[in-house]
């Protein structure tokens, strides 16, 4: 328990650096802070941590700013509570993060920050939150909600986001090639033409018989797991577009097939069918 009179902050750095030890009946224990309370945690140094993973599980902290340029040990924050502002420097580098089922009340600002060795939001609440122009490249954010969040430039490359809810959210120039999103909501995103969700051309397609729009875009390949296809700029093309590209296929139908009339144009009914097709085609491969 820290002291009425000391700095939460200080006393934690103390325990964290050796300073002070943190005694069990064992003895010397690693730095644990399980549902400890702190009024805030600001930390303005160069770098802290050693080898121990630093745990505050489920604590309650009121301010977190750290100005700070390494976190070398481990966090373990999960189910942690941070009431005020959270932010960290840009540039700041953590080793291991794990913020599953935090919850960050008065916005969390990730923006610039590095995770070396991976980094856990599962679960977590970051409504609001600032990730702009952020490496978080393979971090798992399975069923996080992050309605509202300023995610622009950020590259979330094998980011895994099942579940998670981006509602609202700004993704200008974010980059979510091979995430997996199965589940997640984009509702009301606002993105751009620099907003990437696959990359082009290096998973299967379904066949030259769909539209343009559908065959430029690249379908699941059931031997690729992380290959996850999502693109809201892209929608079926029917009706004239389809009868158009179809007509410089190679290997066309003949015209005497009886699905086309006397001058070889694809009749209503099989018009109707291919749709059909392609709607089905859509949801089987992007479910």
């Amino acid at each position: 328990e820290c002291p009425e009179d000391a700095d939460s902050a200080e006393e934690f750095l103390a325990i964290v650096d050796g300073e002070r030890d943190a005694l069990d009946g064992d003895g010397r224990r690693p730095p644990q802070f399980i549902e400890a309370t702190f009024e805030n945690l600001d930390i303005d140094r160069e770098r802290f941590g050693a080898d121990e993973t630093i745990d505050l599980r489920h604590a309650h902290i009121g301010d977190m700013m750290w100005v700070v340029e390494s976190v070398d040990a481990p966090i373990d924050a999960s189910g942690a509570v941070i009431e005020d502002r959270c932010e960290c420097k840009r540039g700041t580098t953590f080793v291991d993060a794990n913020f599953g089922g935090a919850t960050f009340d008065g916005g969390a600002y990730f923006g610039g920050a590095i995770f070396d060795g991976g980094a856990t939001f599962e679960d977590a609440d970051l409504e609001g939150a600032t990730i702009r122009d952020t490496d978080f490249s393979g971090v798992r954010l399975e069923n996080a909600s992050l309605e509202g969040a300023d995610l622009r430039d950020a590259e979330f490359a094998e980011a895994q986001l099942e579940g998670a809810v981006l509602t609202r959210t700004q993704l200008y120039g974010t980059d979510f090639t091979d995430a997996r999103l199965h589940g997640t909501l984009f509702g009301d995103a606002r993105i751009s033409d620099g907003t990437r969700f696959v990359e082009r051309g290096t998973a299967s397609s379904v066949g030259k018989r769909l539209s343009p729009v559908l065959n430029a875009v690249p379908f699941l390949n059931r031997n690729e797991a992380n290959t996850v296809i999502y693109d809201p700029r892209t929608e079926p093309v029917y009706g004239d577009e389809y009868a158009d590209a179809d007509a410089g296929n190679d290997g066309a139908d003949d015209p005497e097939d009886g699905n086309h009339d006397e001058t070889g144009n694809e009749t209503k009914g099989e018009a109707e069918t291919s749709a059909e097709n392609e709607e089905q085609a859509i949801s089987n491969y992007t479910r």
